[in-house]
């Protein structure tokens, strides 16, 4: 999106917030909603945007405001409130309730002059705070220096898989500033035990202050950290031989899922989305399909102890939006595990980029020799996987589309 075009756009909301600022629901949505989201791609005419939408509980069925559609299916739910009422965990917490029950992740809370994107995936039930869940909060004086922000609910980014990438990035980013600040008394205290035989005691006033600076600059910067944008540094010229490498182009066994049926047994299969990508551009390593045919595993996802997954499934996102490849799990190991296919993966990565850190928990899905295989019949994706899902065995085989796979 052009950048001055959109600020010409965010100064028409402006004028419209600070000239009507009583606009009522109907008005807030027509006056400033749907040119938002037409602006971001989401085109009512091509059936992009449903208003109204249900959402059917047990007992009762409720509505949210616009489901924006990706191949039929509602991949990001958004719920406007009037331009003269404030926004509230309350309308947060019934948002994301809503998504978590239909299995879309993507949740937009607004009134127009304020905006919250949340993911539903990220909170837990049981808690009460929407807190968790929450991707970013901007107000409309932000919209123009936070487009990269705005942009990861486009239809563009959305269908292409950009934006679980870009938002786990921001989770990541503020988990690290959180974990720095609530634990910093403790993190200096190391630090300084560290440093404690190396520091003659005249100085060691000296030196606490700058371990409090120290970690007060990193808090800083993460703060100020391009968590929706990764860096791509220019290669220094010894560099360029190692990043050059060719589009990974490994061959498959092919079987369809009548055959999977006839060669396995009935268990637990975790679908997981990935991008169609093979290299990644940045570190010339094995990434999306290319990280799943090259080390015929998967990772790095957190899964729980007592979750049993006897199949893995991938998802390959825009263009081909289709799960297309199959393997049956051997092991979940540490990723550093020696017996980790991607330990030297890890490595090598760590070595290229600095900023990258594994983050404690994930696994790797390890797949048994030979197992791995390409779907003749691919299940399509009508519901675009923005996170993994567990499906059995028996409704795999016989999906039709990906929402088959949830109902």
């Amino acid at each position: 999106m052009n950048s001055d075009e959109w600020k010409g756009f965010v100064d028409k909301i402006k004028d419209t917030v600070e000239s009507n600022p009583d606009l009522d629901e109907a008005n807030t949505k027509s006056r400033i909603i749907n040119p938002l989201l037409k602006k971001l791609g989401w085109d009512p005419l091509e059936g992009d945007v449903r208003a109204e939408y249900p959402v059917k509980f047990a007992t009762r069925t409720s509505h949210v405001d616009y489901a924006l559609m990706v191949e039929g299916s509602p991949a990001v739910f958004v719920e406007a409130k009037a331009l003269r009422s404030d926004i509230n965990s309350g309308h947060a917490k019934q948002l994301i309730d809503y998504g978590r029950h239909k299995g879309v992740n993507w949740c937009v809370l607004t009134n127009g002059k304020e905006l919250r994107v949340y993911n539903s995936a990220w909170l837990d039930p049981e808690e009460e705070s929407t807190q968790e869940a929450l991707v970013e909060a901007l107000g409309v004086d932000e919209f123009v220096d936070n487009l990269d922000i705005i942009e990861k609910i486009s239809k563009e980014s959305i269908t292409s898989g950009k934006t679980g990438q870009a938002f786990e990035r921001i989770k990541q980013t503020n988990d690290t500033i959180d974990n720095l600040e609530n634990n910093r008394q403790e993190i200096e205290e190391n630090i300084e035990g560290l440093l404690d035989s190396y520091v003659c005691e005249l100085v060691k006033d000296k030196v606490s202050q700058a371990t409090s600076h120290f970690i007060k600059g990193l808090i800083d910067e993460l703060s100020e950290y391009p968590q929706t944008i990764t860096p791509q540094p220019e290669p220094d010229t010894d560099d360029k031989q190692k990043l050059e490498r060719p589009e990974i182009d490994i061959d498959l066994p092919m079987m369809s899922r009548s055959q999977l049926k006839e060669k396995y047994e009935e268990g637990t299969v975790m679908v997981t989305p990935s991008s169609p990508e093979t290299v990644d551009e940045e570190t010339g390593l094995p990434s999306g399909v290319g990280f799943f045919k090259e080390y015929s595993a998967w990772g790095f996802v957190r899964i729980g102890a007592t979750r049993d997954i006897d199949y893995l499934a991938l998802y390959v996102t825009s263009p081909e939006s289709a799960v297309k490849y199959f393997g049956k799990v051997e092991d979940i190991v540490d990723p550093r595990d020696p017996k980790s296919p991607v330990k030297e993966h890890i490595e090598k990565k760590e070595q290229i980029v600095d900023s990258w850190n594994l983050e404690e928990g994930k696994k790797v899905a390890v797949l048994e020799k030979d197992s791995l295989v390409e779907l003749t019949d691919p299940i399509e994706g009508t519901v675009p996987l923005q996170s993994f899902w567990y499906t059995s065995f028996e409704r795999f085989v016989k999906a039709e589309v990906t929402g088959d796979l949830r109902s």
